[in-house]
């Protein structure tokens, strides 16, 4: 047991012994650290490698998850974990709402066919209905491989059905401790004309990044698995050159504490993870560096709450036990003034960044206009330059690498954005903590609280800010719809370079319209996220201000404490604030 593990366990038993309560469920996940059960989430495009990792790494000799063209049918996530005997569990939904799940079928010794039919539907209107109703298939299977894990299989992100992906795969990231990336080798770099164009990560692997692993409602423990076949014909420099490509892509997001690993599905690979157990292990051991420290931090976080809430309320008690009537009426008088200028000049700050956050969303929106522009722009000229017969072929291609240049660019510009908004979330938690020192030496003079509880701002939901600002996405319909049309568009004229012209115009048009689109949706939304953070923000200081200074009044307004009293009051003083320390 870690030296972390014996503080959070101490802090628990500190808070509970002083007649202090718990938020629900804590005590479970405090038992669990000591034996942890790793939920994994393995997700990936179609026939990357998602469920061969997990028939090879995780079930051996008794592979039950189809690969291959079966996997496009997926339609359910499916949970494959240790258990005594081998059985599947089907559970559905109860209701439309989707709370609550029921299990519905159990099969014992399971085959990939079963699996498969509790899994699989054919037809897109049965597998968006399929999805709808299950809730997930459950595989134990008694192989030690799994003891501490439950692998999460996901259909693709590329399903054409979102409804699918909203009721599986988006759902089973925020509840997974570390999501496993698998990127087909074979993938990388994407090509234009057959020339490479920076080996860049998939345009939907990049949606994942941004907006569903690391945003607000995601988690951010991430690990990408790059898998290789022999038959993908990649030497070890072109492997060496698609890890390297990742690496840039996710440092130039700020994200190069992501590991990157190669694994192979066959041994004949040598300078790649090839065995199974070595890749068990490097997953093991990112799981244990970074999940549980973050299961850890989370617990001791709401600890730290508990604990100061705690000691706000026995230190105000404390210090009205030992005045008169008269005096705790005037002491609650004064704390009424303090309260009145802390909110003043807090609201101060507050207005303050939001004007500074706010010159910088217009300076953003400006490079959006601009270099989003240029993307367009680049993309046209790049039309125009060649003959009617080059464009058709080109336009075949374009739309991915168009796509791709355009997620590029805004994560470049988001990226300096964030520089920003990080020296703005600096500058403000200096201006609040000097507005919060004037309080705090009036409550440790007027009360002995030698660590307020005061209010922090939310880091989520700057991370989630962050995040989607400079790995924004491009929806890829737009442009997908435009080029199609232009792929399948005969131009024939007799006079001399009207084709050409005709061409070139129907681009010129619909990529106009794009370019509008793109940059007015991200202004739109990069607005709406930032509102909402300016009012969690707000929110969040003024509801733990509201419950300190809450305790402080009850204290003032209620009967003195005994004498009995006053030595457990002081005692769970003591106590707390040795908790506090050891977190």
């Amino acid at each position: 047991m870690s030296t972390k593990q014996d503080a959070i366990r101490n802090a628990a038993r500190t808070v509970k012994a002083h007649g202090f309560t718990l938020p629900a469920d804590l005590d479970k996940q405090i038992a669990d650290l000591e034996n942890p059960q790793y939920r994994v989430a393995v997700v990936g495009e179609y026939h990357v490698g998602k469920s061969t990792l997990i028939n090879r790494v995780f079930l051996g000799d008794k592979p039950l998850l189809s690969e291959g063209d079966g996997l496009q049918n997926t339609a359910v996530a499916t949970d494959v974990e240790y258990g005594p005997t081998a059985k599947m569990e089907v559970f559905d939904w109860t209701d439309s709402h989707q709370a609550k799940e029921l299990l519905v079928k159990t099969v014992d010794n399971p085959t990939e066919e079963d699996v498969e039919a509790a899994t699989v539907a054919t037809e897109t209107e049965t597998r968006a209905e399929l999805a709808k109703k299950r809730a997930r298939v459950r595989i134990q299977v008694p192989n030690e491989a799994l003891r501490g894990f439950t692998v999460i299989d996901t259909p693709g992100l590329d399903d054409p059905e979102e409804e699918i992906l909203l009721n599986t795969t988006w759902r089973v990231i925020p509840s997974s401790d570390v999501a496993l990336l698998v990127v087909d080798c074979k993938r990388l770099p994407e090509n234009s004309d057959d020339k490479p164009i920076r080996g860049r990560v998939p345009g939907r692997i990049m949606d994942l990044l941004s907006k569903k692993i690391m945003g607000e409602d995601g988690i951010a423990r991430l690990m990408v698995l790059v898998s290789c076949k022999p038959s993908d014909g990649f030497h070890a420099k072109q492997r060496a050159e698609a890890l390297a490509a990742i690496k840039s892509q996710l440092r130039n997001i700020g994200r190069e504490n992501i590991p990157v690993e190669m694994y192979c599905f066959d041994t004949a690979i040598e300078d790649i993870m090839s065995d199974v157990s070595e890749i068990r292990m490097t997953i093991r051991q990112f799981l244990t560096d970074n999940a549980l420290t973050g299961r850890e931090e989370k617990i001791a976080n709401i600890l730290r709450a508990e604990i100061e809430k705690g000691l706000v309320d026995v230190a105000a008690k404390l210090t009205a036990s030992g005045k008169s009537d008269a005096a705790r009426a005037a002491l609650a008088e004064k704390v009424e003034k303090e309260v009145i200028q802390f909110k003043e000049k807090a609201e101060r700050a507050f207005e303050l960044f939001q004007d500074d956050v706010l010159v910088q969303q217009k300076l953003l929106a400006d490079r959006v206009d601009n270099r989003i522009g240029r993307v367009f722009d680049t993309f046209v000229e790049e039309v125009k330059s060649r003959s009617a017969g080059e464009k058709k072929k080109y336009l075949e291609k374009a739309g991915i690498a168009l796509k791709t240049e355009l997620n590029q660019t805004i994560s470049e510009i988001g990226f300096d954005f964030k520089k920003e908004i990080t020296r703005l979330i600096k500058q403000y938690g200096q201006n609040m903590e000097e507005v919060r020192s004037h309080w705090n030496e009036f409550l440790l003079n007027s009360f002995q609280i030698k660590k307020p509880f005061l209010a922090k701002i939310p880091s989520i939901v700057w991370d989630g800010l962050e995040i989607w600002l400079y790995t924004f996405v491009v929806p890829f319909g737009w442009i997908g719809a435009i080029v199609a049309r232009l792929v399948g568009k005969q131009f024939f004229s007799p006079v001399p370079g009207l084709a050409d012209w005709l061409i070139d115009n129907q681009v010129e048009k619909g990529i106009e319209e794009s370019k509008n689109k793109v940059c007015d949706d991200i202004k739109t939304e990069m607005n709406s996220v930032i509102q909402k953070t300016f009012a969690e923000i707000k929110n969040g200081m003024e509801e733990s201000n509201h419950a300190q200074v809450k305790a402080i009044r009850d204290a003032l307004a209620a009967n003195p404490v005994a004498s009995g009293d006053r030595s457990a009051f002081e005692s769970a003083k003591t106590d707390l604030e040795a908790a506090l320390a050891a977190l």
